[in-house]
């Protein structure tokens, strides 16, 4: 009796049969060592690819199954394992401390100094005389500290100082009623003022005088004497503290009017006007009132303040 077998059959009854181990010349061990992560990580990563993987130290694991696998994992590992050595290099890089010259172009250096040893992040040391900034520190900390320095070292917008021109007049108010030349227009029109407070039976212009001054510059001062009997000196000062974010508005400080009486036998006796006002520009203002003996009853500041 013979039997014929079909091709085929052979594997077919070893499939049947649940053959359960590979070919010998798909297995393969495999040992790995790791730089930087420990045995248990690597385990971890490695047994998405291979089942049986046994630390064999505290950074070496054995690899065991299909040879394919196997080279798999051994590369997944490698690649985990690379990345994380660079990561430690990376922070071992940004904890060393690191030297770096800031050159100062536009704000001063010391100032800058100043400014930077509130944040905290690092040393700083300003040479004004180089316009220089040297930072120190770790390196992220001196990278923050330059970003800084570059926001701060801008060309400043420096505002327009412009000339402030005060015509004043200084105007004699009297009890007794006198007939004085007519005043300009100025004086006159401040004179409707001054009489609803002060109801004097005449007015007159005793002086007259421009002065110009510039914003945010020095004190401004005129000198003279009054046309009287005694001999009247007065003394006119005053400062241009700023032009205000108000367009038009005008801040005037340390106003200041002082006479000085010199009388033959009363000697020398001196009265003042002194204040610190804002006005508008081309508005006329009445300062102050002092007491001038033997010029008036009382002598008026008015001002009237523009841009020029």
């Amino acid at each position: 009796m013979f039997c014929h077998w079909l091709p085929g059959v052979t594997l077919a009854l070893a499939v049947l049969a649940g053959a359960t181990s590979l070919p010998a010349d798909d297995l393969s061990s495999e040992e790995i060592e790791t730089t930087v992560i420990d045995s248990e990580e690597a385990k971890r990563i490695a047994a998405g690819w291979v089942g049986k993987v046994v630390a064999t130290g505290e950074r070496s694991i054995t690899l065991t199954g299909d040879r394919d696998k196997v080279h798999q994992a051994i590369g997944a590992v490698k690649l985990a394992d690379q990345r994380a050595a660079e990561d430690r290099d990376t922070k071992r890089e940004q904890a060393r401390p690191v030297t770096r010259v800031f050159k100062v172009e536009h704000a001063d250096a010391e100032r800058l100094e100043m400014l930077i040893r509130q944040t905290g992040l690092g040393l700083v040391k300003a040479d004004s005389a180089l316009q220089l900034v040297v930072l120190s520190g770790r390196r992220e900390q001196v990278e923050a500290l330059q970003a800084v320095l570059g926001e701060l070292d801008v060309p400043r917008e420096v505002p327009e100082r412009k000339d402030v021109v005060l015509d004043a007049y200084l105007i004699g108010g009297y009890r007794d009623a006198h007939v004085f030349p007519a005043m300009p227009a100025v004086p006159q029109g401040a004179v409707h003022g001054i009489r609803e407070t002060f109801p004097f039976a005449s007015y007159n212009l005793l002086e007259a005088f421009t002065v110009r001054a510039t914003s945010g510059g020095d004190e401004a001062t005129v000198r003279g004497y009054l046309s009287s009997e005694p001999l009247v000196e007065y003394r006119f000062q005053v400062e241009v503290r700023s032009d205000q974010a108000n367009p038009g508005e005008i801040e005037l400080d340390d106003v200041r009017l002082t006479f000085r009486v010199l009388e033959k036998e009363a000697g020398m006796y001196e009265s003042e006007i002194s204040t610190h006002l804002t006005t508008r520009e081309g508005k006329t203002v009445v300062v102050g009132k002092a007491g001038v003996r033997g010029v008036a009853d009382g002598v008026f500041l008015v001002l009237k303040a523009r841009f020029d």
